[in-house]
Formats: C-alpha cells, structure tokens, sequence
C-alpha cells in the first residue's frame, strides 16, 4: 500500500502560499522591519558579534523606499523586502559597488533591497512571490534596470528569474566571510521573457 510521500519544500509551498503579502508605509511596521531584519540576520549566520548593537538596522533610504512585508495567518513576520528607484545608477546606494561593473545604464532604476525570508520560511516559493512584486512595482514606475547585491542565499532565486551576476561585491565588515555578489536584471528584457 502506497503512501504519498510529502517534502519539507511541499509543506513550506503550502505554508508560503498562505502568507498575505502587503505593502507598508506604518511607522510601527516600519520599525518591526527593522528589527525583523536583524533577527534574521544574525538567526543565518554570518554576521559580526558587535554588528548592529541596537538590534534593528535601517538606513536613510528607508524612509523613502516602498516596504513590503509577509505575515503568517497568527500575524508573524515571517518576510520583508524593499525597493527605491533612482533616476541614474550614480544615485543608488553604494553606486560604486555597481559603477565598478557598468558604466551606465538607463534610468530609472530600480534598487530591491534588504530582502529578508525567515529561515523557517525559505525555500517555499515566498522570495519568488516578494521578488515579482518589487520587479513589478519597478516595471510600473519606469524603471528599466535593477541591480541590487545579493548574498549566497539569494543568488540562486535571482538567476532563476534572469538576474545577472557581474561580479563579487566588497567585503562588508557586518558580515565577514560572506561574499555579497553585484547583479542586474533587464526590466525590459524580462518583461518579454514573461510575456
């Protein structure tokens, strides 16, 4: 008599496709980000001991980014990501890690980052989903380009989605060892693959 075997992928498929997905603007949320971020972070390793000592991480480009997050049926963030758009790559933050690898690219640009997936929760299709809605939303507000830097993690999610990997990223000392590559994805180019 013949069972049917499930996977731990199957189970995180399921669970992931329960989770709302929702954009967030709320100082409150905002401020559960960013100590969300941190958690994870340190939860996956890698990260330096004196790193983030207050146990949350934001920066100035938070308060004009669009901030998605991903909460479990119970209400537990369980995912959160960001993107900022920029006229010229010279504005995006940390320009120089991208300038190293091109020497333009048309405007606008789209900057997903801080892109963060609860360990638990990985591996179930809800980067993907978090993923379509930042390359959308960019898609939508004229962006013909993204680059964003990627860690060992998320390289293989956006390969998977025609990102392109130019090269390694200089080392940040909040995460030693981890080697954070520089990618790029073609907007247009990508439309027309989905198409």
């Amino acid at each position: 008599m013949g069972g049917l075997a499930v996977s731990e992928r199957d189970i995180r498929s399921s669970i992931a496709s329960s989770v709302r997905i929702a954009e967030v603007h709320e100082a409150s949320v905002l401020d559960e980000i960013y100590a969300f971020r941190v958690r994870v972070w340190r939860a996956s390793g890698g990260v330096a001991s004196d790193a983030f000592p207050r146990g949350r991480w934001r920066d100035g480009d938070d308060k004009t980014a669009r901030h998605w997050i991903a909460r479990e049926p119970g209400g537990r963030l369980v995912a959160a990501a960001r993107l900022t758009l920029h006229a010229t790559l010279a504005e995006v933050p940390e320009a120089e890690e991208y300038l190293r690898y091109v020497s333009s690219l048309d405007g606008p640009i789209a900057a997903p980052a801080r892109f963060v997936v609860c360990p638990s929760m990985r591996g179930g299709g809800l980067g993907r989903r978090l993923l379509a809605i930042q390359d959308e939303t960019a898609t939508s507000a004229g962006a013909r380009f993204a680059v964003c830097q990627a860690s060992p993690m998320m390289i293989r999610l956006l390969v998977s989605q025609g990102w392109r990997l130019l090269g390694v990223a200089a080392t940040d000392p909040r995460f030693p060892g981890v080697p954070f590559q520089v990618a790029t994805l073609d907007l247009a180019t990508s439309r027309r693959a989905a198409a």
